[in-house]
């Protein structure tokens, strides 16, 4: 194996370096958790201080909402009050908990505020404020942590693709390239040793048409039991632009197959 010593060593150290790489990855992932977690601590705390969010209580929209409603919609009737009793308290709890589902902030800042005057310990909320307190912020450490997770991963994988040259599927799968497609083909020859071909394809056609030949007397479709022994076994040909919105027939890709690597096998004597 060509390449500087940490290269190699990446791909020939056995199970320690395997494990020296992989504590390293990990380390990376948590530092940037912790990171993550100091920081949306510091946000937190700068929203409580300086916009004062959460100094009104629990549930301040949904009164903000409620003192709206009965200046701008006036109930001489009641209905508000037959509604609620008729719902069993579904109306108006129902707008209630969902004005609570989308002020997380809000949430988030009442139950901080109370863990603090209470000495950092969440005696002071319910369960259900404490279970609502770790939703939210799990909600916005996801949000942080998720493009997060993928820069230090797409990191990890370029620097093992381009300089210790390990994980080349994973590093190309997250490519997305269409092109360079390759295959293995296995032969064992007449003396009972393994042939493997690596096939590859540059260049992979983008459009097809319907071949005619494929309907002539030499065609697949006049063959359709053993259509592989037809004269045009394919019903599709790949197609290029030429210019002016026309297309020409290119080649087949299996004529454009090269053979990218090869590896023998050689028969043991225990077979």
């Amino acid at each position: 194996y060509r390449g500087f010593a940490l290269a190699v060593k990446a791909r020939m150290g056995g199970i320690s370096a395997q494990l020296i790489y992989s504590i390293v990855h990990a380390l990376f992932h948590l530092t940037a958790a912790i990171a993550l977690l100091l920081l949306l601590e510091v946000g937190i705390e700068t929203v409580i201080r300086y916009e004062n969010v959460g100094s009104d209580g629990y549930h301040s929209l949904y009164r903000w909402y409620r003192q709206f409603e009965r200046s701008q919609f006036p109930d001489p009737a009641n209905l508000r009050s037959i509604l609620s009793y008729w719902t069993c308290g579904l109306y108006p709890n129902a707008i209630k908990w969902l004005f609570a589902i989308f002020d997380v902030p809000e949430a988030i800042a009442v139950s901080r505020s109370a863990t603090c005057a209470a000495g950092g310990s969440i005696a002071a909320l319910t369960r259900l404020q404490t279970i609502g307190y770790y939703i939210g912020v799990l909600l916005y450490f996801w949000v942080l942590a998720t493009p997060t997770v993928g820069l230090i991963f797409g990191v990890y994988l370029y620097i093992s693709g381009n300089w210790l040259h390990v994980h080349y599927d994973e590093s190309f799968s997250a490519l997305q390239v269409e092109d360079r497609k390759a295959f293995l083909r296995l032969h064992i020859d007449s003396s009972g040793n393994l042939e493997v071909y690596s096939l590859g394809l540059r260049d992979v056609p983008r459009e097809w048409r319907e071949d005619p030949r494929w309907k002539s007397h030499g065609g697949g479709a006049f063959n359709l039991d053993m259509p592989h022994e037809a004269e045009f076994p394919s019903r599709w040909m790949p197609v290029k632009p030429t210019g002016r919105g026309k297309m020409q027939y290119s080649d087949p890709p299996e004529d454009l197959l090269e053979v990218v690597d090869y590896l023998k096998i050689p028969k043991s004597d225990d077979s």
